[in-house]
């Protein structure tokens, strides 16, 4: 990477985030600039601009001149622009002032936008301790990415972040000239506090720290990002070799930014729906508990009686044969997966009463809370260059009815959704050409076949086209179920045994490890390409550690570490986490910042992985605005995999009035799209 002529490292301490307003008012802005080598220092002085001995300037967030360094640094296309988790405080200078979300959009299309967090994270996924490391003692211990732990683990920096983090918003409106003095006060509130026996850290730190603290701490924080952001750059010329280290950075920058104004849009829940979630819940849970106390599986205090269960699961394996799962402790397995596998009736109701009551105690409040406010998950990264999801995680809810169906667009609004189909399919596909050169999955895809019907007919030694006239067929259609399977199981690498629980977990379908062995061998035959990506897979590991390093392809994202099935994943899951996160930086743009899109207005709510969630105004436009969801989406896909594209309609687009995996497009009687609703409010609305 060109190294930039100009670099501003920049913050902003604020009004505590609450939901619904995950953007909030700025209390001041805090920066450091540095031109070539030399740190910039502004001649002003007006006692409303503090500067400290380390060049680090702080102003009021109303203060014009916040603005005004901003829109400077934003619209310079030879400044970089760094921040610790940098698109929370974009998002903080967008929410106070809009008119600059083109600038800001631009800068980071131009790659202008730098973010020291998700650098040290790529770092350590390059250097395969993303999920920590053993220490001299042999401990694990786990890397955190706030700027604290950075600049320790970096500069030997020990900051000073407890004290007045959370309460930069009681000092909004007083201009900085005054912080002081109101911080001087606070102090003898805090010490008042503390002698009626409170027990709270950041109180104990502000009265062991004078009144200046205040407005030291987000200065230390812009000299101390500037820092760690050099000290990367060090470690990125220490490793500099045959690749960038932070050949990714600017990527993930607009995947965190475009993720974050998501986020910070969250999204609402219906009453009614919560409602009858809970109401069906605990008559479910209350049913379970009625067999299970009987069977004595259950107590009548409705503990759990692992004891009864535990031996009723070893009586049920012995007569049928079935070996006795384990945990890693040695015990006997009682988790859902063990107790459907044991086909004992009672112990799948055992196993499945845990699941319903983590739906009540977890998921039915989250969701009544999203009647009254928005819910706001948190995106992250993986290792592969996918999105996580936390407090709460959207991207992996409980399969149940009624959960997704909980979510409702804001009044006025109706859902736009696509979601590609069988992408990491042709991600894999796309894989296999560039890596090995050839694919016949890319092939079947190209000319529109289904991979999972061909697998069927390979098992049934029948032509694909019988295979499809035959498609209800029981027979085709478990087989086709199995091929679902192995289309997505095998790629990663999976041997027979976990193999046989992918299948059961996530299809429903019973193999036998046997069978598995039998079938993989009719999966190669079908998918010749596969052996050798494997071998290649294969011969990466053939090391001292049997750890791979993954470059990861078009992104030069780097993952090292990887063990086999790491690296068997990384290459088709990183490729569509890559295409997923480009379309929605181009989604988000037109729907903040492009006035002549059909998406304009419109607000990312929701991204799965391979799908995107929008709310869009509830009239004639909602059509215009998924098809041009779906335009997008299929466009910046396909250029990562451009040997294997996605053609029109796919992403299919649809409209629905809540979320729902059973949602299908629906057209009405001019041909456009109309909003999908369930079944039930269908025939009420009727």
């Amino acid at each position: 990477m060109q190294k930039p002529k100009k670099i501003v490292v920049f913050d902003t301490e604020t009004e505590t985030f609450r939901p619904g307003c995950m953007a909030p008012p700025m209390a001041c802005m805090p920066w450091v600039e540095l031109d070539g080598s030399v740190i910039a220092r502004s001649a002003d002085t007006d006692p409303e601009l503090v500067v400290d001995e380390n060049g680090a300037h702080i102003v009021h967030g109303r203060d014009p001149r916040a603005r005004a360094a901003f829109t400077r640094w934003i619209r310079d296309p030879e400044t970089l622009i760094v921040g610790q988790h940098v698109a929370f405080d974009m998002a903080v200078c967008a929410a106070a002032w809009p008119e600059l979300l083109p600038d800001i959009f631009l800068a980071y299309a131009s790659d202008r936008v730098a973010c020291t967090k998700l650098r040290m994270q790529l770092f350590d996924i390059a250097t395969g301790q993303f999920k920590g490391f053993p220490d001299s003692r042999g401990v694990w211990r786990k890397h955190t990415y706030d700027l604290a732990f950075i600049a320790k683990r970096l500069l030997g920096q020990q900051l000073v972040k407890d004290g007045w983090r959370l309460r930069y918003g009681e000092f909004v409106d007083t201009p900085i000239s005054g912080w002081e003095a109101l911080a001087a006060q606070k102090i003898e509130e805090a010490r008042a506090l503390l002698a009626t026996g409170v027990k709270d850290k950041d109180l104990e730190a502000i009265v062991s720290q004078p009144a200046r603290q205040v407005l030291q701490y987000p200065l230390d924080d812009a000299s101390s990002t500037l820092r760690v952001y050099l000290a990367q750059e060090a470690l990125a010329d220490q490793s500099a070799g045959d690749y960038d280290i932070f050949a990714d950075q600017f990527r993930q920058a607009r995947g965190a930014w475009w993720l974050t104004l998501t986020s910070n849009w969250g999204m609402l829940t219906d009453a009614v729906g919560v409602a009858e979630l809970r109401r069906s819940t605990e008559e479910h849970i209350e049913s379970l508990e009625r067999g299970l106390v009987a069977a004595g599986l259950v107590r009548a205090d409705g503990t759990r009686n692992t004891k009864a269960a535990t031996a009723r699961m070893l009586e049920v394996c012995e007569a049928s044969g079935l070996k006795v799962r384990r945990t890693d402790g040695g015990g006997v397995s009682l988790d859902r997966d063990a107790c459907k596998e044991s086909g004992d009736p009672v112990l799948r109701d055992y196993g499945n009463l845990a699941q319903f009551k983590a739906v009540l105690a977890k998921d039915v409040p989250m969701l009544e809370a999203g009647v009254f406010a928005p819910i706001h998950t948190r995106y992250g990264l993986a290792e592969t260059g996918r999105s996580t999801s936390a407090g709460p995680n959207l991207q992996n809810m409980r399969r149940l009815p009624g959960i997704r169906e909980a979510f409702r667009p804001r009044r006025g609004y109706v859902f736009a959704q696509a979601d590609y189909p069988q992408l990491e399919l042709r991600t894999l596909a796309q894989a296999c050409l560039d890596l090995v050169g050839e694919s016949t999955l890319a092939k079947m895809l190209n000319e529109g076949l289904d991979p999972h019907l061909a697998f069927a007919a390979s098992l049934l030694r029948i032509p694909y086209e019988e295979a499809k006239k035959r498609k209800k067929d029981k027979d085709v259609d478990n087989a086709r179920q199995i091929g679902k399977v192995f289309n997505f199981g095998k790629p990663g690498g999976l041997g027979a045994a976990k193999l046989v629980l992918f299948a059961r977990k996530t299809y429903g379908v019973e193999l036998t490890e046997e069978e598995v062995r039998a079938r993989s061998l009719t999966w190669l035959e079908t998918f010749p390409e596969m052996r050798a990506y494997f071998d290649r897979v294969a011969r990466m590991t053939e090391n001292d550690e049997g750890l791979a390093h993954v470059m990861q392809l078009r992104s030069s994202r780097l993952r090292g570490g990887a063990t086999y099935t790491a690296a068997c994943n990384s290459y088709f899951q990183g490729l569509g986490a890559d295409a997923t996160k480009a379309a929605g930086f181009l989604v988000s743009h037109a729907c903040y910042v492009d006035r002549d899109s059909p998406l304009f207005g419109s607000r990312p709510v929701l991204f799965v992985h391979d799908e995107l969630i929008l709310e869009t105004p509830d009239d004639a436009r909602a059509h215009d605005a998924a098809i041009e969801l779906s335009r997008i989406m299929r466009e910046a896909a396909n250029e990562w995999v451009p040997e294997v594209p996605f053609r029109a309609p796919d992403p299919e687009p649809l409209l629905m009035r809540v979320w729902s995996k059973n949602a299908v497009a629906v057209h009405g009687a001019d041909g456009r799209l109309v909003p999908w609703v369930p079944e039930p409010a269908a025939r009420k609305a009727a």
